[in-house]
């Protein structure tokens, strides 16, 4: 008795998770939109931030000018818009 009792509570959750799997798969997915933005005052950053956008890479340049070497960063972010 105990054997078919367990089969049958067996057999129940796997066609509850057959039927929530399917149901998931129906469900049309929403598609996030990006913008982006760049800067290279990284000051600028927090206030970015504070607006929702999420910094995603960092390029670093570097030049030379007459024994001179200067470097400049420049932040690109991305948020949903």
């Amino acid at each position: 008795m105990k054997t078919k009792v367990g089969l049958f509570l067996t057999i129940v959750a796997l066609l509850c998770l057959l039927g929530w799997t399917s149901r998931a798969q129906k469900e049309p997915q929403t598609r996030i939109t990006w913008e982006y933005t760049s800067t290279n005052n990284a000051g600028d950053l927090n206030k970015l931030g504070a607006q929702g956008w999420e910094l995603v890479g960092i390029s670093d340049f570097v030049t030379t000018n007459g024994g001179y070497i200067s470097s400049t960063s420049y932040f690109y972010l991305k948020r949903a818009k």
